[in-house]
């Protein structure tokens, strides 16, 4: 049996397998109630790149000079 007939057999069979799938996903969730709901988290302040030993107006320079 040559390689594309194997994975034409294994194509086959997953599909046959997505239907079971599909049934477990058939029913939804239970309902989330929008107190339980949160509209928004805090950020953290984003990182500074120096601390790392970076320049990143040498970084811009090099990526974009040329």
């Amino acid at each position: 049996m040559g390689e594309q007939e194997s994975r034409r057999n294994v194509v086959a069979h997953t599909d046959v397998a997505d239907t079971d799938t599909a049934q477990l996903y058939a029913k939804l969730p239970d309902r989330i109630r929008p107190e339980d709901m949160i509209t928004e988290q805090p950020a953290h302040d984003p990182g500074d790149p120096t601390l790392g030993g970076r320049d990143p107006e040498r970084d811009w320079m090099l990526r974009y000079a040329g």
